[in-house]
């Protein structure tokens, strides 16, 4: 009961976040406004807090086509380093954004129009997340993952600048070409064998005459959001423009649903795929091995702290694409891989997220000892690269299943991508040095930023 109590509060307050928005710009005046309040902070408290809960399932027959959520053994650790980076950004947020707030409350129009458009769509945002995250049927699923999507333009855009504004469109077109793919791939695959479940569209894609292309579909439509080469061209514009929070949950929690949407519906572990699935999986593991490289090459010679580390998650992704492929070519090996990939995922989440914010605290740095203050920014960076604390655990734990499946070359070419993203880590710190501005930063700002470190290092 506890648990089905909460899980609705976790889906309900959000709404109730966005609606209070709504409430104040038609209610309070402009001068009594608190756009970043303790309330909106809170969005993702619930959600976060759901995913220390036991285990559990709902079926809501009622819901569209019937809903059917689910907390097990993926979608919890998956709602719990999401929900965490949510409410570190927030608050991050909360100290990023008070400058700005003091200029709306003085009757800046152009403020508290951005403001407005920030603090009502932020929390739809992570509502879209921690749908998709918990669904298991195709239309929540779909709901979800489409409201991320979307809501997520007011992250992007909210400078207004011309720079948001091509980084914005960019993102929307891929968006909207991405959200096509997927809804094709699952009405396909759903019309297949009549099922409105991802459960079923997993076993459509693996049984189907035209699984393969059903596969290619999903893949290419998650993949924009997963930063896939060639469909990852709004990353390098969206992130040095957006706010430093707004780049931390795109970067760190929202790029991850194209992941999830992967791990949901890719028939991944199981044996006796047809050739053609095979052939994708090896087509997924050459061009996430050509991302992780060719963006860590092209990425060290920008200029933007936040353009390299918009590269870096490309790499990242790069690699990760590349491990879900073997689920398709090395069926055997998923079961034990797959634990060690998520939890690549949740550091490369938190870490990513404190990179962001790192770039934040560069821009207004705090009275603190210069030396102390870049070797704490450079800590997330160097655990990414499985130099030490959780990134050296979750690297290893990923190549010590690749090295029993006698995957030997492709443990070879990550640990060359990782000298890649030590290189980007490195060129991202020394632009920050560059561009670092004195003079003091809100105690919320460097707060959430140290507990981001602090949950990268200890994921």
């Amino acid at each position: 009961m506890m648990t089905t109590l909460l899980l609705a509060v976790a889906l309900l307050w959000p709404l109730c976040v966005a609606a209070g928005a709504v409430w104040h710009a038609y209610r309070t005046p402009p001068a009594q406004r608190r756009y970043c309040s303790w309330l909106w902070v809170s969005a993702a408290w619930p959600a976060l807090l759901l995913a220390y809960m036991a285990e559990g399932r709902w079926v809501l027959e009622a819901w569209m086509l019937g809903g059917w959520w689910e907390l097990n053994t993926l979608s919890r650790p998956w709602l719990a380093f999401s929900a965490l980076l949510w409410s570190l950004a927030a608050l991050h947020a909360r100290g990023y954004f008070a400058a700005e707030e003091a200029l709306a409350r003085g009757g800046d129009d152009d403020a508290q129009r951005r403001l407005q458009r920030l603090t009502l769509l932020w929390p739809l945002a992570l509502l879209g997340n921690v749908l998709l995250i918990l669904s298991q049927d195709i239309a929540s699923f779909y709901l979800g993952f489409a409201l991320m999507t979307f809501a997520a333009y007011a992250l992007v855009v909210h400078s207004g600048s011309a720079e948001a504004r091509l980084g914005a469109r960019a993102y929307l077109i891929l968006a909207v070409l991405g959200e096509g793919l997927i809804l094709g791939g699952l009405l396909w695959a759903a019309g297949s064998i009549d099922t409105l479940t991802l459960e079923g569209v997993r076993e459509a894609i693996a049984r189907s005459e035209h699984g393969a292309w059903m596969a290619l579909l999903l893949w290419l439509g998650f993949g924009v959001k997963a930063g896939v080469v060639g469909l990852h061209v709004w990353l390098p514009l969206a992130h040095p423009v957006a706010p430093a929070p707004a780049s931390a949950v795109l970067s760190g929690a929202m790029i991850k649903a194209g992941l999830l949407g992967w791990l949901n519906v890719l028939p991944l572990g199981e044996s006796g795929l047809a050739p053609e699935l095979v052939l994708l999986g090896q087509a997924m593991m050459a061009l996430g091995l050509a991302a992780a490289f060719g963006a860590a090459l092209y990425g060290v010679w920008q200029r933007h702290p936040k353009a390299v580390l918009a590269y870096s998650s490309i790499s990242q992704m790069g690699m990760l694409t590349a491990l879900v492929g073997t689920g398709l070519t090395v069926p055997q090996a998923w079961l034990l891989l797959l634990p060690g990939l998520v939890l690549f995922a949740a550091h490369h989440a938190l870490a990513k997220g404190a990179l962001f914010m790192g770039t934040s605290i560069s821009e207004h740095m705090p009275r603190w000892r210069v030396p102390l203050l870049f070797a704490l920014m450079a800590l997330p960076g160097v655990s990414l690269t499985g130099a030490l604390a959780a990134g050296l655990v979750s690297k290893w734990g990923v190549k010590s299943v690749l090295y029993d499946a006698q995957l030997t070359t492709l443990v070879l070419l990550l640990t060359w991508a990782a000298v890649g993203t030590s290189l980007l880590v490195s060129v991202c710190l020394w632009r920050q040095w560059q561009l670092r501005k004195s003079g003091g930063s809100h105690p919320m700002q460097w707060g959430a930023w140290l507990a981001a470190v602090v949950a990268a290092l200890a994921t």
